[in-house]
C-alpha cells in the first residue's frame, strides 16, 4: 500500500474490502463498483481509490471489460528464512542445514525469492540472536513472512523480538503461531515398538535432551517412552544416554560405552534419537565388539537423502524433508495470501524403513505414518 496521506473514509474501505478479498477464493469476481458503492455506502470516486489501492498491493486483479477479481498471487517480496545456529558451523548436524536447504530450494522452485539469515549460535552452546541484517529488512518492508527454520529448544524468535508478530511467521516450536514437528517423540515411539516387535526385551536409548527445556522435562518424556512398554520390556536409566550434545565430536563414542558397560545384562535393542550419532555409535560398536543385528538390533531417527548411511543394519523412522519443506511453504504461501489455516502444528509425518537385508515379507517392509491430508485453510 502505498505511503501517501489517506482519508479515513478510504482506509475504511480498503480495511473492508481486503477482508472481503482475503476471504475469497483466487478467480472469484467481485461485485462491480456501482454494486460496491451501494453496498459500502460511498462514492464512486472512494470505491475505486480503494480497489486501485488493493490492486497495488496485489490483493486483486482489474480485467478491462471484465471485472475485478481476486487475485491468485505469490509473494512479491521474500520470505525470510531464518536460524540462530549457526549453519556453517563445522559441527552442525546435517539434519538443520538440510531443513533450511530444501525450504530455500521449494521456493526457488515456486518463482518465490527467499533469504537466508544465519546467526552465530553454536550447536551446543547459549543463545545468540544477533542477525541486523534481518531486523533491517523486517523494517524496510523487504519481508512477506519467515521462517524459523532452527533455533535452540530454548529460544523462540517472538521471544526476543515481539514486534515480528505483523509477518505471517512459522517456527519449529509450538510458541509460534504456526509451527512445523519432525514428530520426534513418535519417531522415538515407533522405533521402541519396532525393536518390541522384533523380540527386544531390554532396551537401550541414545539421543539428546536439553536439560534447561522447561517445556520438556527429561524424567516426563522418558515416562512416556516407558508407559508406551510392555510390561516385560525394560528401558533403564544405566541404558538411557542423553547427557552430551550430538554436535560435539565423540559424544556418542562415550555414551554408547558406559549404555554397554554398565550392566552384565546388556541392551538387546538401541534406539539412536539422532542420525548425527550414528558414526560415532558404531565405531564404539565395533570396539566393543558388539555384533548387529546378532548381538543389538538398533532402529534410527533419519532425514532422508541427509541422513549418513548408517554404518550397522538398523531400522529407520524417517522423515521426507522435501515434503516437509513443501508443506511448510504452502503454508506460508497461504498465509501471506490472508488464509487462515484450521489447525497449528504440522507435519508431513514419517516413515519405518526396514534394514535392506530383513525379510519379513511384503506388508512388513515399510510403514507409512504420513498423514495423507492436504493442506486446508
Amino acid at each position: 500500500m502505498t505511503d501517501h496521506k489517506k482519508s479515513s473514509l478510504t482506509q475504511r474501505l480498503v480495511t473492508q474490502l481486503g477482508d472481503h478479498v482475503r476471504a475469497g477464493q483466487p478467480g472469484e469476481r467481485l461485485p462491480t463498483e456501482a454494486e460496491l458503492c451501494e453496498q459500502l455506502g460511498a462514492s464512486i470516486n472512494k470505491v475505486r481509490e480503494a480497489l486501485t489501492l488493493l490492486a497495488q498491493e496485489g490483493l486483486i486483479e482489474r480485467r478491462q471489460g471484465s471485472g475485478t477479481y481476486v487475485a491468485d498471487r505469490l509473494p512479491t517480496k521474500a520470505i525470510g528464512l531464518v536460524s540462530s545456529l549457526d549453519l556453517l558451523h563445522p559441527h552442525q548436524v546435517g539434519g538443520i542445514r538440510g531443513r533450511a536447504y530444501h525450504l530455500r530450494e521449494w521456493f526457488h522452485q515456486q518463482g518465490i525469492r527467499s533469504r537466508l539469515y544465519i546467526g552465530h549460535t553454536a550447536p551446543s552452546g547459549s543463545f545468540n540472536m544477533e542477525l541486523p541484517d534481518l531486523f533491517e529488512d523486517v523494517q524496510s518492508g523487504r519481508l512477506a513472512g519467515l521462517v524459523a527454520v532452527s533455533f535452540p529448544s530454548t529460544g523462540c524468535l517472538l521471544h526476543e523480538y515481539p514486534q515480528l508478530t505483523h509477518l505471517p511467521i512459522i517456527g519449529n516450536v509450538a510458541e509460534y503461531p504456526y509451527s512445523f514437528s519432525t514428530e520426534h517423540d513418535e519417531r522415538v515411539l515407533a522405533a521402541l515398538r519396532y525393536l518390541v516387535s522384533c523380540g527386544c526385551r531390554r532396551l537401550a536409548l541414545l539421543g539428546w535432551e536439553s536439560s534447561a527445556n522447561p517445556r520438556r522435562p527429561i524424567d516426563a518424556v522418558l515416562a512416556r517412552y516407558r508407559q508406551a512398554l510392555p510390561p516385560d520390556v525394560s528401558l533403564e536409566s544405566h541404558h538411557i544416554g542423553l547427557d552430551l550434545h550430538p554436535s560435539l565430536p565423540g559424544s556418542a563414542w562415550d555414551e554408547m560405552r558406559e549404555i554397554w558397560t554398565a550392566d552384565a545384562q546388556k541392551p538387546d535393542g538401541l534406539v539412536v534419537g539422532d542420525d548425527f550419532l550414528l558414526h560415532d555409535a558404531g565405531a564404539a560398536l565395533r570396539a566393543l565388539r558388539v555384533q548387529v543385528p546378532r548381538d543389538l538390533q538398533i532402529a534410527a531417527l533419519t532425514t532422508a537423502d541427509i541422513s549418513p548411511h548408517p554404518p550397522f543394519p538398523c531400522a529407520r523412522l524417517e522423515i521426507d524433508g522435501k515434503a516437509d519443506a513443501a508443506l511448510v511453504g504452502q503454508l506460508m504461501v497461504a498465509l501471506v495470501k490472508g488464509k487462515r489455516p484450521r489447525r497449528r502444528i504440522w507435519s508431513a509425518g514419517f516413515r519405518l524403513v526396514l534394514p535392506a537385508d530383513m525379510y519379513l515379507g511384503p506388508a512388513l517392509r515399510s510403514h507409512d505414518y504420513a498423514e495423507t491430508h492436504t493442506p486446508e485453510f
